[in-house]
């Protein structure tokens, strides 16, 4: 290779990482500064997927915990649960598959 398309290929090399890292460091900046957080006010406290394109979802929205059904066409309010509900709603919900697996292996070791 000529020195100058070695020249060409470093250059190119070196703008590439100085662009990846500026990149990552504006997402690390806007993550301390908090954009793309959630607000409180909104809050996905379950989903439960039928089929490919369709999920039932519960939201906490302020005081209101809503029943949304997610489908192609669009999402549609199913109904709405008391605030009191949401308690039992998250302790009903099963645990991962990481802690299901932890809680087999530890019973099983000696």
């Amino acid at each position: 290779m000529t020195p100058a398309l070695n020249e060409y290929l470093l250059e190119s090399a070196l703008v590439l990482v100085l662009v990846i890292g500026l990149g990552w460091l504006a997402t690390y900046a806007a993550r301390r500064a908090g954009v793309a957080r959630a607000a409180g006010s909104l809050e996905l406290v379950a989903r439960l997927p039928l089929e490919a394109r369709r999920s039932v979802y519960v939201v906490r929205v302020l005081d209101q915990v809503l029943i949304l059904g997610g489908s192609e066409s669009g999402i549609c309010k199913l109904g709405e649960l008391p605030e009191s509900a949401l308690g039992e709603l998250r302790r009903a919900q099963p645990a991962s598959w990481a802690a299901l697996l932890a809680a087999r292996w530890g019973r099983g070791a000696p």
